[in-house]
């Protein structure tokens, strides 16, 4: 899983007069004329015909409509933006990008703003090329065959992964999950508590990464010595065994690099699992050993305490499993293995086992939210039951998003007796 930091804002005083002119997001860090700087990218299929060239000139008016300064870079899987300008003119700028009918689209896009630490004709802002505007379009990188594009042709990328990363320009499916600031610095906190496998990887270029770097003891800081961002899936390719196994904590300067290094790494065998127990608890089922309980010595049908106890949870459960209270809950917890074991078994419980759905679904959303997207799913028993429905759900159109996965595995499954899935399997 990776997870791209977010880039801290400065923040200082302004009038009442002036912020009401402005969104709390350039308010927070800027007077209505100070200049400011505006860092945001998107990644939005622009693979159309001409849909490059009127992106690039539809920024072009904008920008210098607003006297802004600083670099647009326009391909055919995105924008990068880099302006400076004050601070009125940034945010009817980020209200124009809302606005459009591709880069807007209805989806948030990240855009950071800070105050301009320089003059506009400071000799850094000069050097930087932020005393003027440019707007270009990418040139085409990689002559591979693109299967969206249907031919052998150049794909402009916002940012090159190069001849490695063909093709990973149109899988942007496959990019870890994002992390705020918070987020990740918990994360890290919690792998060095628990030990858990995991590595920080600086997916920056070596002028940026010796500038400064993320340190936690005990989890190792990956900085590859490359002068290109195009030089990181080789890099990939020859560390695979090193991250192979480990839960990969990624940083930028802002995510753009991140979506692009994050979709190439999972695209490789290097894989995550992740366990999620279901909603729902129920009583415990324990086994006697072997030749106890029975007048004929046998064990058939017997259930004791032979095992250490532990909550046992169901994603679909009978009507009678249902623990409505939480003192109902709590006693199912708490009971002893011999109260466990007079509850008693049925043999094909499963065919009972159909509520309980909405609850389930539900906290699989939640959980996809919180840490998804996910390549795949991998369903044991019941889970299996879950995983089956959850395909025919996609299948049809109606799984709920943003829950979306391109494979599944089933182990020794069942198909859901839920009457509801019943009805979608046949279909």
């Amino acid at each position: 899983m990776n997870w791209a930091s977010a880039a801290a804002l400065g923040f200082c005083g302004s009038s009442t007069s002036e912020l009401e002119k402005l969104t709390p997001m350039v308010a927070d860090v800027a007077n209505a004329n100070d200049e400011c700087l505006l860092l945001y990218y998107k990644y939005s299929p622009l693979a159309e015909a001409n849909a490059v060239d009127a992106v690039r000139s539809w920024y072009q008016k904008l920008c210098e409509g607003l006297d802004l300064r600083g670099r647009v870079r326009v391909a055919q899987d995105g924008v990068n933006v880099t302006i400076k300008g004050h601070a009125q003119a940034i945010q009817e700028h980020i209200e124009a990008v809302r606005m459009h009918p591709i880069l807007g689209n209805g989806e948030a896009i990240d855009f950071k703003v800070a105050p301009a630490a320089t003059s506009p004709d400071s000799v850094v802002t000069r050097e930087t090329g932020m005393d003027k505007l440019s707007v270009k379009a990418c040139k085409g990188t990689s002559d591979l065959y693109m299967a969206d594009l249907g031919s052998h042709g150049f794909w402009q990328e916002v940012v090159s992964l190069g001849p490695r990363g063909g093709g990973t320009a149109a899988s942007l499916d496959r990019t870890a999950a994002h992390a705020s600031a918070e987020a990740f610095h918990k994360v890290l906190h919690e792998a060095k508590t628990s030990g858990s496998p995991t590595v920080l990887l600086d997916a920056r270029n070596i002028y940026e990464s010796r500038i400064g770097q993320f340190q936690v003891d005990g989890i190792s800081t990956l900085a590859p010595p490359i002068r290109s961002f195009s030089d990181l899936p080789a890099w990939i390719d020859s560390n695979a065994a090193t991250l192979r196994g480990k839960r990969v904590l990624m940083y930028c300067t802002g995510g753009v690099r991140c979506e692009r290094a994050s979709a190439y790494l999972r695209s490789k065998d290097v894989a995550e699992l992740v366990f999620l127990d279901a909603p729902h608890l129920l009583p415990m089922v324990y086994k006697a050993p072997h030749g106890a309980g029975n007048p004929d010595g046998s064990d058939a049908g017997v259930q004791a305490a032979a095992t250490p106890r532990r909550a046992r949870r169901a994603w679909l459960v009978a009507a009678s499993d249902i623990a409505t209270t939480a003192e109902e809950a709590e006693l199912i917890r708490e009971a002893t293995p011999e109260e466990r074991a007079s509850w008693g078994f049925e043999g094909a419980q499963q065919r009972t086992q159909t509520e309980g759905w909405a609850e389930s679904l539900a906290m699989l959303v939640t959980f996809w939210q919180q840490h998804g997207p996910f390549d795949g799913l991998l369903g044991f028993s019941q889970g299996s039951a879950v995983v089956s429905t959850l395909c025919a759900l996609q299948d049809v159109g109606t799984l709920p998003a943003p829950v979306k996965f391109r494979f599944a595995v089933l182990c020794s499954g069942y198909p859901s007796y839920a009457t509801e899935h019943r009805a979608l399997l046949a279909k």
